[in-house]
């Protein structure tokens, strides 16, 4: 149960790490786009938030949880904070000419996000990480706290 535990406090990191890489594009007009680095800043915040509420929430579930508690936190906590996040990061305005990229990386968050609903219980044999596509191109994007695994 120790190895879940870890398992659990990894997936808390990677997930909400991962979701702030991903943004999508809105109908403001391009004066409106912020710079990169304002952009970086607001979807790095909304993560740091995430972050931080499923920290929280996963220390309320403790190192002896068991398979069905973990699942349970999976499917009622963690994924729901995911999915907040990522409607918070697309709905911020990407920056004029990073439209693509933002999109690629929302297309990625998407697709973890899927494959952890359709198997939670593989999520916690802890053999791949769903989140990784995300999290590599939020970093390679420059993305500080949501680039982090």
């Amino acid at each position: 149960m120790k190895n879940r535990f870890a398992v659990l406090l990894t997936l808390t990191a990677i997930g909400a790490l991962a979701i702030a890489g991903c943004g999508g594009s809105d109908d403001s007009s391009s004066s409106d786009a912020p710079t990169k680095a304002e952009f970086v800043a607001q979807a790095d915040e909304i993560c740091q938030g995430a972050s931080d509420s499923l920290t929280e929430a996963q220390s309320q579930l403790g190192a002896d949880a068991t398979d069905a508690e973990a699942i349970a936190f999976i499917n009622d906590t963690y994924l729901p904070e995911l999915k907040d996040e990522s409607s918070q990061i697309k709905a911020l305005t990407p920056p004029e000419g990073d439209e693509e990229a933002i999109d690629s990386i929302t297309a990625a968050l998407d697709d973890g996000i899927n494959t952890i609903e359709s198997d939670p219980e593989a999520l916690l044999a802890g053999a791949t990480d769903p989140l990784a596509d995300a999290t590599a191109q939020a970093k390679d994007y420059g993305l500080k706290v949501c680039g982090q695994s």
